[in-house]
């Protein structure tokens, strides 16, 4: 640790230790260097990914395509959460019943 006032010279900061006695700096460069270009082929498939499930539900849902417009103001938008044995097939089979359009996620 540095005082205040003073300034860092090049021989204050020894080499990063390596297991084989050698300055591990390149070898760290080299291994940063590898993770980043994996990285970007996994964000771009991530992204698709993303992308392809966002241009689904406007197809399915907003364009009119394939059933009845949904719009944002629209009464069919409900959801309904809640954890295994909290009533969702219950409530699901009542909205049903009632003729309201609605989706059970089983999991």
């Amino acid at each position: 640790m540095l005082r205040p006032g003073l300034k860092a010279r090049a021989r204050d900061f020894t080499p990063l230790p390596s297991y084989d006695g050698e300055d591990a700096r390149p070898r760290q460069r080299e291994e940063w260097r590898q993770l980043k270009r994996a990285s970007v082929p996994i964000t771009c498939l991530m992204l698709l990914i993303l992308f392809a499930h966002d241009l689904y539900a406007y197809m399915a849902l907003c364009s009119g395509l394939f059933r009845a417009r949904l719009t944002g103001g629209d009464a069919r938008q409900v959801l309904i959460v809640g954890t295994q044995s909290a009533g969702t097939t219950h409530a699901f089979e009542a909205l049903e019943g009632l003729g309201y359009e609605v989706a059970h996620e089983n999991s």
